[in-house]
């Protein structure tokens, strides 16, 4: 199913990021056709080849907002990738819903336009592990009868009504700084800043085309050029609500249509999960912990990033079951750490790197010293076998004699020997990392 959006993005030249630009010069109708027709494709893939096998403890996850870079749009392009390498290199599957919405027809053309542009490039950056089925594209749109929408509108009523109360109840907590239009091409900036649980970076840039109604013309600004918002107004602007009311859509997805696939909120926000207390079937504040250790795995594994995110998806498909050992071998660091309550981005980069670069070090050394016995074995074996065809004593003697006169044990040892010399798989690859060793070689020849 996926190949029928990527035939769809090739029909209108967006193949590559480097045809993103043109869409910012479509006319209103070729952007409405795109925006229906892949609305209609995603939507149709993320309900083919349902999984069978959801009794069984896989590795699913959703990635919130936060994560599939949709708030800070100067980290998207960079937590895309994080996203695809994090998928690559741990999950089984992880939806990852598009920032488009059911096409309509009132809806504003310029918002239609900002939509499209970062679904395209999300599908873009993301292609090899979709087309892998590592990656699920989804919109926010699920498919019910009618007993189960019933059930599904009202859990996002609760899950509104819930956000809304979050919203007065932290309020508070967050503070806004208006910066009038200072002429020339500068718009009007609303600065908003919070505690990060909520707000990415601890704060967010709000752009106007023109002032806002809830600007007062009594306001004078600061001699920074800019006004601080009273509570009431910081109300008012409605952007506290918006805040919560996104984690409300997030948490509303995942409750519909995430756990109907047995997957796990994925987020590096722990407001993201605020929601879920009471509601998923597992801890919130677990699902958090073990995000952020995933999460960190590349961080703390430069190497990781040493290949493009198509060989990864490669390498996995090529040692499967390496990849499988060393993928239980990492989450049984992330059950040992996913209660801390005190972990941190820094601190889950340092648990892999203390528990995981020493022994991929150690890893190589080994491999180094048994492809040198390898070597050394193999000439030793061949220079054996050499003199005995050099002598002769096997040129006139019939198979079981040379046999009976070389006893056979000394004959199966020669055997196993030569199958030993020359066997091209070493003995490190039943190591649980050797997935990370090869993904670090592959790296540095990438490099050279």
């Amino acid at each position: 199913m996926s190949e029928q959006i990527y035939e769809l993005l090739s029909h209108f030249n967006l193949s590559s990021l480097e045809g993103l630009p043109a869409v910012l010069e479509w006319a209103p109708r070729i952007m409405g056709d795109l925006h229906e027709a892949l609305w209609e494709r995603i939507y149709n893939a993320q309900y083919a080849d349902p999984p069978t096998d959801l009794d069984i403890d896989q590795f699913r996850f959703l990635a919130s907002a936060s994560i599939r870079g949709d708030i800070c749009q100067g980290c998207r392009g960079e937590k895309i990738e994080s996203l695809g390498r994090f998928a690559a290199l741990y999950s089984d599957e992880t939806i990852v819903p598009l920032p488009l919405r059911a096409p309509e027809g009132d809806c504003d053309s310029e918002s239609v336009r900002g939509d499209l542009l970062r679904t395209i490039e999300s599908l873009i950056r993301l292609r090899e592990p979709i087309q892998a089925g590592i990656i699920k594209p989804a919109v926010m749109q699920t498919a019910h009868c009618k007993h189960d929408a019933d059930r599904a509108q009202e859990l996002i009523n609760l899950t509104v009504q819930c956000a809304e109360e979050l919203a007065e109840e932290h309020m508070g907590q967050f503070e806004m700084l208006y910066e009038p239009n200072r002429g020339g091409r500068i718009p009007p900036i609303l600065y908003i800043r919070g505690p990060e649980d909520y707000i990415e970076h601890g704060q967010a840039v709000i752009q106007y085309l023109e002032p806002p109604q809830w600007v007062a013309k009594s306001w004078r600004p600061d001699r920074d050029g800019r006004i601080r918002l009273p509570a009431a107004k910081v109300r008012k602007t409605g952007w506290i609500n918006v805040l919560f009311q996104r984690i409300a859509s997030d948490t509303s997805f995942h409750l519909a249509f995430g756990l109907q696939r047995r997957a796990k909120l994925l987020t590096d926000l722990p407001g993201d999960t605020e929601l879920l207390r009471g509601i998923d079937q597992e801890e919130p504040e677990v699902q958090n912990q073990r995000a952020i250790l995933t999460n960190a795995l590349s961080h703390a594994l430069p190497f990781t990033n040493d290949l493009s995110l198509a060989q990864t998806v490669r390498l996995r498909k090529e040692l499967r079951g390496a990849f499988e050992q060393y993928r239980f071998a990492i989450t049984s660091i992330v059950r040992s750490h996913e209660r801390d309550q005190n972990l941190t981005p820094r601190r889950a980069r340092e648990i892999f790197g203390d528990e995981l670069l020493p022994k991929i070090v150690a890893l190589e050394s080994q491999l180094s010293a048994e492809r040198k016995r390898m070597k050394v074995k193999a000439l030793a074996t061949a220079g054996v076998i050499s003199a005995m065809v050099g002598l002769g004593l096997f040129g006139f003697l019939p198979s079981s004699t040379a046999v009976g006169l070389l006893g056979g044990a000394a004959s199966m040892k020669i055997a196993d020997q030569v199958g030993d010399a020359f066997s091209p798989i070493p003995k490190v690859a039943s190591n649980d990392l050797y997935f990370l060793l090869k993904l670090k070689q592959r790296g540095r020849r990438r490099k050279t």
